[in-house]
């Protein structure tokens, strides 16, 4: 039987810096442009350019070596740096647990957002340059 996966424990490094324990909710996003390809013998579709992404929701916080010390010198800086995301943490890369990385830069970042008795949080996309690679050994 088929094992469903329920995320309770994924990993998130950002920059070499472990920010698990402040992710909400991660999207590894792959995706290929469909390019029209009709052609007199009929109509048809090929795959295009590939463009995917990390979007991260955290639990945003300000101290030293976590969310914001991690993704703002990266917003002032215009630099890019590297996304990597298993789906759990306390297990190796396998073909179970795929570790996907991909080099990124940071073009919209909203520190702080929220109502009066609200969790902090910020939501990030981050487009990757070039493709994801994943990883399953």
């Amino acid at each position: 039987m088929a094992t469903k996966l329920v995320l309770k424990n994924c990993f998130v490094e950002v920059d070499g810096v472990d920010l698990t324990c402040n992710v909400r909710s991660v999207e590894v996003m792959l995706s290929k442009a469909s390019v029209e390809a009709n052609t007199m013998c009929g109509p048809g579709n090929q795959h295009g350019l590939e463009t995917c992404s990390f979007t991260i929701n955290f639990a945003q916080s300000f101290d030293t070596g976590l969310v914001n010390d991690t993704f703002e010198p990266h917003w002032v800086g215009e630099t890019a740096f590297t996304v990597t995301v298993r789906p759990v943490e306390a297990e190796p890369v396998s073909a179970t647990n795929p570790e996907y990385t991909g080099s990124v830069k940071l073009f919209e970042y909203t520190p702080l957002t929220g109502s009066v008795g609200d969790l902090v949080e910020t939501s990030i996309n981050l487009p990757v340059e070039g493709l994801i690679q994943i990883v399953k050994e």
